[in-house]
């Protein structure tokens, strides 16, 4: 089970890096679909190329401010600094916060310049953590927290939610939402997770 894992994440990782920034013209790949032996291939096929250091940097994502500490960390531009960093350490994704992201256009120019990274990641969960749509001039659909989404939203809402999110933030440039919060409010007053879970039915956050 645990190779299996590890060959997904590493087919996911070649089909997600192949598109970025191309236009795919070949049929869309469904790893379930394939079988164990198959996925392991792939996978030996994807590593056997890459460097020791390579493999490695595939294991961290960074901010946007950790490729250029001479900047503030309200950087809205990729710098010549940040590219170097990026390519001396071959990192596997990129994350932008709220302070990297002012406009439509400006966030485009952004995650395209970056996309040395396979991944370009920001938390969109809905409610109080909410890197894009917090923006008015992002002009992102919003929405609410996900306990009112669990409390409100039947299974249709919330399947239509995750589709104009992904649609959205794919316009942008990002191939990574750190969403939504997989915890269970087992604690009323654990503040960190608060209204970012979808309740306290472990079976109905799980359906979710």
């Amino acid at each position: 089970m645990k190779r299996r894992l590890i060959s997904l994440v590493l087919v996911l990782m070649l089909v997600m890096t192949a598109g970025c920034g191309k236009k795919s013209t070949t049929k869309k790949l469904k790893t379930e679909d394939l079988d164990e032996t198959t996925l392991q291939g792939m996978a030996k096929d994807i590593t056997k190329e890459m460097s020791l250091k390579n493999k490695i940097g595939q294991l961290f994502m960074v901010s946007v401010y950790q490729l250029d500490e001479a900047e503030s960390k309200n950087q809205t531009s990729v710098t010549s600094q940040m590219k170097k960093t990026l390519k001396k350490y071959p990192a596997g994704g990129v994350i932008m916060f709220a302070k990297n992201i002012d406009t439509p256009d400006q966030t485009k120019k952004m995650t395209d310049e970056l996309q040395d990274a396979s991944y370009m990641a920001v938390d969109e969960e809905g409610g109080q953590v909410s890197r894009v749509a917090s923006n008015p001039k992002m002009k992102m659909t919003v929405y609410p927290s996900a306990q009112e989404v669990g409390r409100t939203y039947n299974n249709k809402k919330i399947a239509q939610m995750g589709k104009t999110q992904g649609k959205e933030l794919k316009e942008l440039g990002f191939n990574m939402n750190l969403a939504p919060v997989a915890d269970v409010l087992t604690n009323k007053n654990n503040t960190e997770i608060g209204d970012r879970s979808f309740g306290a039915d472990s079976k109905k956050v799980a359906d979710i």
